[in-house]
């Protein structure tokens, strides 16, 4: 299949959702071999993860009627997945980073004009998303340090729409009192 998500370490991997047809499979690979697990509530591709094998997150990605992408978050427990907290913003071709309560999700095609595609970054703490700094570039089908805590994670290449190299390193807000 392609189009397809994951999420984890060389030696415990998931791998989830994907197109050829669209799918909600879900397999978890040991270093050696795959397995099939528990497939996902619905099926989806071009979605995103984070976390790992066992505590995992899948989000965004395609929805069926509605191409500029989907708000969804599924969370996985090493056997099933349940409903995790709403995207604030719809989107596919994105990517995410970090662990399932403290992650990240940036960039994607959102569908919105007139450039189609978003900087917006947003963080989720294991319930819900909220918004957290911005890319400096809009981009989607772009790339990260997936596993990296979100406070120390890059964002590179994509589409912003021509083909770009550049890279990104996130930059969590900080305040200072008067």
């Amino acid at each position: 299949r392609r189009n397809i998500a994951g999420t984890g370490t060389q030696t415990a991997s998931l791998a989830f959702g994907g197109q050829s047809p669209e799918t909600a499979k879900t397999e978890e690979y040991d270093g050696t071999s795959w397995s099939e697990q528990n497939d996902m509530p619905a099926t989806g591709y071009q979605m995103a993860g984070a976390g790992t094998q066992t505590a995992g997150l899948g989000f965004g990605g395609y929805k069926p009627g509605s191409p500029n992408g989907n708000n969804v978050t599924y969370e996985y427990d090493g056997t099933n997945w349940t409903a995790g907290g709403s995207l604030a913003i719809a989107r596919r071709n994105t990517i995410g980073s970090g662990v399932q309560t403290d992650a990240l999700v940036f960039g994607g095609y959102d569908g919105t004009p007139p450039v189609d595609f978003t900087a917006q970054t947003e963080g989720y703490n294991g319930t819900a998303w909220s918004t957290r700094p911005n890319l400096g570039t809009a981009r989607y089908a772009l790339a990260s340090s997936q596993n990296a805590a979100s406070p120390s994670t890059l964002a590179f290449g994509g589409m912003t729409p021509g083909v770009t190299a550049s890279t990104e390193e996130f930059t969590s807000e900080t305040s200072a009192v008067a």
